[in-house]
């Protein structure tokens, strides 16, 4: 629901919230539109994600590579957060549809 954006999205940086507005809306056309479209428009995220950056934010992370241990790449981790929500969306989308229209 477009209305609850500001209370799921945190940044400083009015420019990078119209970015993720802006994303929102595109794979909710795309998942309105298909698979195929949604692929597409998730592998466009996917390659636009590489060139970003990201901190080391979370305490997972901070400790896992104090530790030795191996991370993914921030832009994988993402890239494979968003597409397992994805999944898990089209998996029960009809359910949510059929509950939500009672």
């Amino acid at each position: 629901d477009e209305s609850e954006i500001d209370r799921l999205v945190f940044s400083n940086s009015p420019e990078i919230i119209a970015q993720i507005r802006a994303g929102g809306m595109k794979l909710r056309e795309a998942a309105q539109s298909g698979d195929q479209k949604l692929r597409e428009v998730l592998d466009a995220f996917v390659d636009e994600l590489r060139g970003k950056n990201f901190t080391a934010a979370s305490w997972d992370k901070q400790v896992n590579t104090s530790s030795g241990n191996v991370c993914l790449p921030d832009h994988l981790t993402v890239a494979k957060i968003m597409k397992e929500l994805v999944a898990e969306w089209k998996e029960s989308w009809p359910t949510q549809v059929t509950q939500q229209r009672q």
